[in-house]
């Protein structure tokens, strides 16, 4: 079950720390959930909650991946 709260032991600043520490322009889910030690699932649901936000943005990369990096607005 989904919990609509984000999850207390990674803030938002957590997640976009790791993906503007990415060496490559954007991150995946799946590079933010290895840096955090969350799921992939409950990753995803963090970024789009973000995305919702404006704090970042994100596209379909491929047609099962999408990629997510910080908006300029937010920095």
């Amino acid at each position: 079950m989904s919990r609509p709260w984000p999850d207390p032991t990674v803030s938002d600043e957590e997640i976009i720390s790791v993906i503007q520490s990415d060496d490559r322009p954007f991150s995946t889910a799946e590079d933010v959930a290895e840096s955090v030690g969350l799921s992939g699932t409950r990753v995803r649901e963090r970024l789009e909650r973000l995305v919702g936000s404006g704090r970042i943005q994100s596209a379909n990369a491929t047609s099962n991946m999408e990629i997510y990096w910080v908006s300029w607005e937010s920095n």
